[in-house]
């Protein structure tokens, strides 16, 4: 039975069974903390703003990989000297209002200019692109989805949204979220004090992923629209993950998709019987090296490790299944990706004999751990395909490498 089963009493936060889970899933046996917010007559904010006496309780439990508490602090865009109130929810640092910097091609909504001071500017997805100052971006889709993961996933949008008066959910991690409304594609406003909209850096196609919130519900929805829209924005602040290598002091950028951690570049490990895409070092540079099966089994640095089979489709499953995966995982410099995943895949072709070689800047072909009776699985993608595929090949062959850290 799970701890979180036990509260489901009037001021105490119910964690459902299946949200637990999502929680769970990078480590079972680990412990952390459990922060249960308990809130009595009227509220106090995560900023320390009241509105008639409250007071908050704080009850510290042991329980297994539950969702983060969050740190406030503030920054000041020099681009203009607006102070932003900050957030850090799990790893991630976000900006706790929606950014109000006056950028080409954004508008107050209704062209009223107390509407920026409530609820910030509305930016086109062009615009928004941009926005940020610098240190911050906007979010990708998939950042998104870790907040709204570490923050009660199907609840997240009560737990996100402000607390009354400013609006109807419990801002229990101090995210602040507001209903600033958007501006349609005909340039008319509509639904502020009811729904708010937030831009991903996420493009599909001539449109793009967006977040938003509705008084009505205590999920947060996507929807994918026009990128002439005026919607609000939310900038994270930029975080650089990076592993060295021990083994040669070569330095690897790293990126959380899901629970999963991966290398965000080939494996350029110089073991025996790996080698340069026709063996000319400027290649390995760019690609990594490529390695035969059985080199490619114990290539990994300690406490990194081969991906299988199973653990490459929850990597194309969490980024919205196969049959797009190729287009979200590619990089954007080399080839013809989006990189929504800061993945960056590259297209480092494979070694079919000693000294035939084929591909490079076409596809990217990397082993997975998995044997398939003599052979063993791929996956692949394609500079022409939005796809990841799945081949059995032959052992003998040399394919990259990515590397995926152990749990």
């Amino acid at each position: 039975m799970f701890i979180s089963e036990m509260f489901s009493g009037k001021g105490v936060p119910h964690i459902k069974k299946n949200d637990a889970l999502a929680h769970t899933q990078a480590n079972k046996s680990a412990f952390s903390t459990l922060h249960l917010y308990m809130t009595f007559s009227s509220k106090t904010d995560f900023f320390g703003r009241t509105s008639g006496v409250g007071f908050l309780v704080t009850m510290l439990l042991l329980f297994c990989a539950v969702p983060s508490v969050a740190t406030g602090g503030s920054f000041i865009d020099p681009r203009d000297n607006k102070k932003y109130h900050t957030v850090k929810i799990d790893t991630q640092t976000w900006m706790a209002e929606n950014l109000n910097y006056a950028a080409t091609g954004s508008v107050c909504y209704a062209n009223d200019s107390t509407n920026c001071v409530k609820y910030g500017r509305l930016y086109n997805w062009d615009t928004a692109a941009a926005a940020c100052p610098a240190g911050w971006h906007l979010p990708s889709e998939n950042e998104w989805e870790i907040l709204v993961q570490n923050t009660g996933y199907n609840a997240a949008g009560k737990n996100l949204k402000d607390s009354p008066p400013s609006w109807n959910g419990t801002n229990k991690f101090g995210f602040s979220a507001l209903p600033g409304g958007r501006r349609d594609a005909s340039g008319s406003f509509d639904s502020v004090g009811t729904v708010g909209r937030w831009w991903t850096a996420t493009k599909n196609g001539n449109f793009a992923r967006n977040r938003n919130m509705n008084s009505k519900y205590e999920s947060a929805h996507w929807s994918n629209d026009t990128k002439a829209l005026g919607l609000s924005v939310r900038c994270v602040q930029d975080t650089s993950s990076f592993f060295i290598d021990p083994r040669d002091n070569k330095k690897y950028r790293t990126v959380k998709i899901g629970i999963q951690i991966w290398m965000a570049e080939n494996l350029n490990y110089a073991a025996a019987s790996s080698v340069c895409y026709k063996n000319d070092s400027t290649y390995c540079n760019t690609y990594g090296r490529l390695y035969n099966w059985a080199t490619a089994m114990t290539a990994c640095p300690t406490g990194w490790h081969l991906p299988s089979d199973a653990e490459w489709t929850a990597l194309t499953d969490f980024v919205g299944g196969d049959s797009t995966a190729g287009t979200k995982l590619k990089s954007k410099e080399g080839w013809n990706g989006t990189d929504d995943f800061d993945f960056s895949a590259l297209p480092g072709g494979s070694r079919v004999t000693v000294s035939n070689f084929y591909g490079v800047g076409a596809y990217g072909i990397w082993w997975t751990a998995t044997e398939s009776e003599s052979n063993a699985f791929s996956r692949y993608m394609n500079l022409n395909g939005e796809d990841v595929l799945k081949y059995s090949n032959t052992k003998a062959l040399g394919l990259s490498v990515r590397c995926l850290k152990d749990l």
